[in-house]
């Protein structure tokens, strides 16, 4: 028998708490937060040194990058998330996978950056790809290393790396600026983050992946990690079709406007969508067959999220005039309009997409894969008719329009597949959307007879804590007995 065949495997002890599952989730929400906190603290230093053009270029690069990323990942973390013991062989030969596929697109994009650019018309382009190529090789290093780490549940250590590396980023990006290093400096500022990410936690994880290349190891994972690599790919298409179409119709310095304001409308999903999805998936996969708890889980994310999100980001949208101003400069005053058109359907948005993680439990990676498919078709269409008779706005408009009206199809397939009851989840989202109303009124009203930038935007971040609080106080019931019932289940041996 091999020896590496001969090794124990690493059981995994059991799932986490409730408590332990809200604390992980919290943690990683608030790395979350912090990452988006100092970025707000750097980025009106970096827009008054950087031009939208800059932004426009890197917003060209870094679909490339990202598409490569993808495909290098091959989902193949996701897919031994779900593994109740690990073979640190499978592992080794995970790690070995990545890691080529990861070179082969960093060598690729070098390769054909001088097409891109002559494809674009932008020669400035040839450089600023060939310098971020190597982004994809250090990304595929700390792939399987994170992976280790969030299969023993260390999610506050996760966070920490996280934390460490973009400040790290940020401080190399500040001097880079104030240095003129123009485009560069947001180029050398994710070679940095990601750099430090894959160095530490290839540190802290424990993970020594041993000489093995066999792909006939990880033969089982490729399945599913194809479904979610085509669901990754799907997504970031969805992103990178936007830019293109932006790009493309109208010019590189409205897409450094759209660049920024997404930034900002993406908010919700990069602070809590993603924190609360890694930690759900990796728990409620140890309870697939339990759809009671998923059912319990469902609501009590959803409640807390909307409360927080509904209000927040719709008073936010409100005040988003005195917002852009104060914190980057007038002439940034077009991201802020965008902000106000797309922000209220992307929190409801990030809310919806705890189907992503559900899908996923249930081993159904197509629907999501599905799902992402419709709703990028919905998208591009709304955004080339607007940005064709509407310009910028008309395609931000457009595309809030399609997510909106995609709604209803995936409450259908929560309703379907997780037998979520429709009027209690339409109750769930209806209160803090009639909080957050209440309080854009309010504003609204107020705004007129009141002067300076500081000012409004207390008020508005008063408003905003007031209907946060009045939504949970109206579902504190419900909220309490969501955590009870998931506690009672998470809790049993």
């Amino acid at each position: 028998m091999n020896r590496a065949d001969a090794r124990p495997k690493t059981v995994y002890k059991h799932a986490m708490s409730l408590r332990s599952m809200s604390i992980s989730s919290l943690i990683l929400s608030a790395s979350s937060l912090y990452r988006v906190l100092a970025q707000f603290f750097i980025l009106p230093v970096l827009a008054r040194y950087l031009s939208p053009e800059d932004y426009g270029l890197i917003a060209l690069a870094m679909p490339f990058v990202l598409i490569s990323e993808i495909f290098a990942r091959s989902g193949i973390g996701e897919a031994l998330l779900r593994e109740k013991t690990r073979d640190e062989t499978t592992w080794s030969a995970a790690f070995w996978y990545i890691l080529s596929l990861g070179s082969a697109f960093c060598l690729g994009i070098i390769l054909i950056a001088p097409f891109m650019a002559r494809l674009f018309d932008t020669p400035g382009l040839t450089p600023i790809l060939m310098g971020i190529a190597p982004y994809v090789l250090i990304q595929t290093i700390s792939i399987i290393p994170l992976t280790y780490m969030r299969h023993d549940h260390k999610f506050a250590a996760v966070a920490k790396i996280q934390t460490f590396s973009v400040t790290l980023g940020l401080i190399c990006a500040l001097f880079l600026a104030t240095s003129g290093a123009g485009a560069w400096t947001l180029v050398i500022q994710q070679l940095v983050l990601n750099g430090a990410t894959a160095t530490i936690a290839f540190w802290r994880s424990g993970f020594r992946p041993r000489f093995i290349y066999d792909i006939s190891r990880i033969k089982n994972f490729l399945s599913f990690g194809r479904r979610v690599a085509a669901y990754n790919l799907v997504d970031f298409l969805r992103d990178a079709s936007r830019a293109f179409i932006i790009g493309k119709i109208l010019s590189t310095a409205l897409l450094g406007y759209y660049s920024l304001a997404y930034l900002f409308f993406n908010l919700p999903y990069r602070i809590f969508n993603m924190a609360f999805s890694d930690v759900i998936f990796v728990n409620l996969s140890k309870h697939r067959e339990n759809k009671a708890l998923h059912l319990n889980i469902f609501f009590l994310v959803t409640r807390a999220l909307s409360s927080i999100l509904f209000p927040v980001i719709g008073l936010m949208a409100a005040a988003h005039t005195p917002v852009f101003a104060f914190l980057l400069s007038e002439k940034w005053a077009p991201s802020g309009q965008l902000f106000m058109i797309a922000a209220p359907v992307m929190a409801l948005h990030t809310v919806l997409n705890i189907r992503t993680p559900l899908m996923l439990t249930y081993g159904r990676a197509d629907i999501n894969l599905r799902c992402n498919l419709e709703l990028i078709t919905l998208e591009t269409i709304a955004l080339l008719i607007g940005t064709l008779f509407w310009g910028l706005q008309g395609a931000v408009a457009g595309l809030a329009t399609a997510i909106l009206f995609y709604q209803p199809r995936n409450i259908f397939i929560l309703k379907q597949y997780a037998h979520i009851p429709l009027t209690e989840l339409l109750k769930t989202l209806l209160i803090p959307a009639a909080a957050a109303l209440i309080g854009v009124a309010i504003y609204t009203k107020l705004q007129n007879s009141i002067s300076g930038e500081l000012t409004l935007i207390t008020i508005a971040a008063g408003l905003a804590l007031a209907a946060t609080l009045a939504a949970l106080a109206i579902q504190y019931k419900p909220l309490k007995e969501n955590i009870r019932r998931a506690s009672t289940t998470l809790s049993a041996p």
